[in-house]
This record gives structure tokens, C-alpha cells and sequence, in this order.
């Protein structure tokens, strides 16, 4: 996405000098985060197959925890950067969001790569950064004509299909694991659209509405 910004900009750049097109063009900027001194140290530990050991503290931990990992891959998602690693002692891949890291040691012991891991097909079934389902999920979601042009103007997954019911009521289709980022996303969508299935997803769904609810009483 970053690349692509560039590109646009130079593709618009041979038309207008670099003052005019500040003054008539805006990209979308946020500033920058925590974490982002992070990134050099964690991409030399990913080329050089180098072990980190990290102090994380977890948004919801007054605490941080130290954590031996081997990192593998860096993933930004909405202006926050994460690296994905394995973690031994837990002996599964973690996510660690970078604003979190406190302290960064890198280490000289070098680790062997999983064998299974592939960094193509490790998001291609994720909607967001995180987990709560262990297996993708067939979601189906009814929305009418509006939200149906925005859906498809710009998908929201590669997965992503829409099929026309009637002349105004389509139905969204999506392979993906349930998380925390997907409820979100639904839920920032209100009454214009309407969970059909799975039904975890629904009481996940109708869980947040009626804590929300209770706030407004």
C-alpha cells in the first residue's frame, strides 16, 4: 500500500510541480507510532535468522514479559507495525505489535526456520492481525444496495464475494478467521448490514451490541 501511494504520487508528479501538488493533492498521513525504532533491529534479526529477546507488555498488563522469539515476518495494519515470530516455549507462531516492545536484545544464537511457515499464506485467510477462531470461516452477510457499491468499489478481502439476491438486497461472502478486527469491522457497518452466518460470529456480535447498549441506558 505504501509502494502504491508512491507510485501515484510519481505517476501525478510529471503534471504538476512538487508545491502545486501539495496544495491539490493530500494522502492520507497519521503520525508516527511507538515501536517504529523497532523495525531496523527486527528486519537485521529476520535476514540474519538471529533470535530476539523482547519485553512486551500487552495493552490490558500494567506488566511487561520478556519473550525469547524468532522473528520471521513484519506486517503493518493500520499504521501499527507487528512482527510475527515463533515462540518456543509456547511452541507456536505469536504476533507482537511493535508500540508494545519496551526493550529489544539481539541475540548471537542463531535459530532454523520452520519448515512450514510461508509468509504469503500466513495472513491470506486473516481480516485484521489477530485470531479467535483456528480455522477459517465461511461468513455470509446481507447489506443492500449502498453498502453493496462501497463493498465493491473496495473489497475488504481478497476472498471476498457479492452475490445479488434481489434488485436491492446482496449478500456479502467471505473465507476468513473470525477476529477481533472482523466484529469490529461489521459492527462500524450498524443496521446496514446483517451477520447470516456463522452463528459464533452473530453472539459475538450480539454480545458487543448489548454491553454498548447498556452504556447508553
Amino acid at each position: 500500500q505504501a509502494i502504491s501511494k508512491i507510485d501515484d504520487r510519481l505517476r501525478l508528479a510529471p503534471d504538476l510541480d512538487t508545491h502545486t501538488l501539495d496544495a491539490v493533492v493530500q494522502f492520507e498521513s497519521a503520525p508516527s507510532t511507538r515501536g517504529s525504532e523497532h523495525l531496523i533491529p527486527i528486519l537485521q534479526s529476520i535476514r540474519k535468522h538471529k533470535r530476539v529477546i523482547i519485553s512486551h507488555r500487552k495493552f490490558i498488563s500494567t506488566d511487561a514479559t520478556a519473550y525469547c522469539i524468532d522473528p520471521y515476518l513484519l506486517r503493518e495494519y493500520r499504521n501499527r507495525w507487528y512482527v510475527i515470530a515463533w515462540n518456543e516455549d509456547k511452541g507456536q507462531f505469536r504476533t507482537y505489535g511493535l508500540d508494545r516492545i519496551e526493550t529489544i536484545e539481539l541475540s548471537d544464537e542463531s535459530f532454523d526456520q520452520q519448515s512450514n511457515f510461508n509468509a504469503d499464506e500466513f495472513f491470506v485467510h486473516s481480516f485484521g492481525i489477530s485470531k479467535i477462531s483456528e480455522h477459517p470461516r465461511h461468513i455470509r452477510v446481507r447489506c443492500g444496495r449502498l453498502q453493496y457499491e462501497y463493498l465493491a468499489s473496495q473489497p475488504v478481502h481478497s476472498s471476498q464475494e457479492l452475490i445479488q439476491i434481489d434488485e436491492d438486497l446482496f449478500e456479502l461472502k467471505l473465507h476468513v478467521f473470525l477476529t477481533f478486527e472482523l466484529v469490529q469491522f461489521l459492527m462500524g457497518l450498524g443496521p446496514a448490514v446483517e451477520v447470516i452466518e456463522p452463528a459464533e460470529l452473530k453472539g459475538l456480535i450480539t454480545t458487543q451490541l448489548e454491553k454498548t447498549l447498556k452504556q447508553y441506558q
